[in-house]
């Protein structure tokens, strides 16, 4: 657990996993000779039965990623008897369900974005 700026604790953990496989074919160079002008005669014989070279991939992944973001902009000065002060400050915070299962409306990012001014 880390603490976070604003005080809460938030718990990050993810994991994910890639692979990528290919089924190939094996071959042997059998019966090679080298020809009087510096090339060769060769056959080349499959072993095994023939397989289609096409590359699959799949993946997954778990875990649910959160954001939060804060930024704030402080102004004071003073003239003479006058004291001026502002202020500005923005919040966002995004959550992603990483994992939705069959449920679209899950699989939407929810973010809440604050704006603050005051003189």
């Amino acid at each position: 657990m880390t603490g976070s700026p604003c005080g809460r604790k938030t718990k990050s953990l993810s994991t994910a996993t890639q692979n990528r496989v290919s089924p190939y074919n094996v071959f042997t160079l059998e019966n090679y000779t080298r020809n009087e002008d510096g090339t060769y005669d060769f056959t080349i014989s499959r072993l095994g039965d023939e397989e289609n070279p096409v590359l699959n991939s799949s993946s997954s992944h778990t875990g649910n990623r959160q954001i939060y973001i804060q930024a704030m902009l402080e102004y004071a000065r003073t003239f003479w008897k006058h004291d001026i002060n502002a202020m500005v400050l923005y919040n966002q915070d995004g959550y992603m369900n990483s994992n939705p299962g069959n449920n679209l409306m899950n699989a939407l990012p929810k973010r809440r974005q604050g704006f603050l001014h005051v003189r």
